[in-house]
């Protein structure tokens, strides 16, 4: 019993002090490569367009549309791409919906102002937050268990009383 709670405590400390820290700093990096199309979109800029809606893909509690992207001055033509904002309510496929291109890898987003960013922010906090506290607990960690030779833990101190 005593051998499965020490693998269950060495598996736990390899997750949580370098495989989930490597994951947020992936995140992160996927996130700050994405926020610059996500902020503009935020703030109105970037080309407008139609986005013709040709495929819905749900999964249990949420769906993606995809589409086929053209400019307003015709010299933009993407298809395939996601609209990373939900179309108005009532679309189908076969719709045309306004849009907005500000250079996202994969996708358009919502003409009149995308709020995309906010759950990329969301990602980027949590994700940071993490990883400020996890390099907090292995160094604590750590300090605790290689001590230098020669330095011991200090005695606890008895107040009177007590």
């Amino acid at each position: 019993m005593a051998v499965q709670a020490r693998w269950r405590e060495r598996i736990l400390w390899v997750m949580f002090a370098f495989v989930l820290p490597l994951f947020s700093i992936v995140l992160l990096v996927f996130l700050a490569r994405d926020a610059g199309p996500a902020v503009r979109a935020g703030l109105g800029d970037g080309r407008a367009g139609t986005l013709h809606l040709t495929q819905k893909t749900c999964l249990p509690h949420s769906c993606s549309w995809f589409g086929t992207f053209r400019s307003d001055d015709g010299t933009e033509v993407r298809s395939h791409v996601l609209m990373q904002d939900y179309p108005p309510g009532g679309a189908k496929v076969g719709d045309d919906i306004r849009a907005r291109d500000t250079g996202d890898r994969s996708g358009v987003f919502a003409e009149t102002g995308s709020r995309a960013w906010l759950f990329m922010a969301f990602l980027a906090v949590l994700s940071g937050g993490y990883l400020i506290g996890s390099t907090v607990w292995v160094a604590r960690r750590l300090a605790g268990k290689w001590r230098p030779a020669g330095r011991k833990r200090p005695a606890p101190v008895e107040l009177p009383g007590g």
